[in-house]
């Protein structure tokens, strides 16, 4: 009975020492970047939480999804930020600035896609890329030249962006979606009168 029980016993010890060994195990590959990628997610919402206002939150929800890489961009509703975005040290900066755009969508003008308010006193090139900007350095305190093809946002335009979210969303309109109108059908060329039926006198 004895050997039995330390037979019994020596079993359990190995179960133990296996199943510690089994939970020490590191977590596979695909694993480690299902939580980096919750870990980014969280860290956009984060951002976005802590820096824009509740209202304009509320006023302009926007899902966030995750996309490879170094870019990122906003369609309209859902900001798809580049990974590399997001774990660098410009992520705050980067993700107000597509947040921006989202606020362009709705309040903006709709003269082009994505352009700004109404009143942006700025009339060089990009302008939607500007304004984005401006609503990143007026709500971070950040300055990013995103891209070197549109003028940096200089302090007077992150002033007056600064001043325009200040009043908040309900103290602006939304405009309606931008729609393309489609050109007009050509006509369709005349088709030739029919050929005239002679009826020889007499054929019935």
């Amino acid at each position: 009975m004895k050997s039995r029980a330390r037979r019994l016993a020596a079993a359990a010890v190995v179960a133990l020492v296996v199943g510690a060994g089994l939970a020490a195990q590191p977590a596979s590959a695909a694993t480690r970047r299902a939580r980096a990628r919750v870990n980014l997610e969280a860290r956009a919402r984060s951002i976005l939480q802590s820096r824009v206002p509740a209202d304009w939150l509320a006023a302009v929800p926007v899902r966030i999804a995750l996309v490879p890489g170094n870019t990122s961009l906003a369609q309209r509703g859902l900001l798809l930020m580049g990974t590399r975005s997001l774990a660098g040290r410009n992520a705050l900066f980067l993700t107000v600035h597509e947040w921006g755009h989202e606020v362009a969508y709705l309040y903006g003008t709709q003269a082009s896609a994505g352009a700004p308010p109404a009143g942006f006193p700025y009339a060089g090139p990009r302008p939607e890329e500007t304004f984005a900007d401006c609503v990143a350095n007026a709500l971070t305190g950040a300055r990013l030249a995103t891209d070197g093809t549109y003028a940096f946002c200089s302090a007077g335009l992150a002033a007056w962006v600064a001043g325009w979210l200040a009043t908040g969303p309900a103290s602006h309109a939304m405009v309606p979606p931008r729609t393309v109108t489609a050109p007009a059908p050509a006509p369709e060329p005349a088709l030739p009168p029919p050929p005239l039926e002679y009826i020889k006198v007499g054929e019935f």
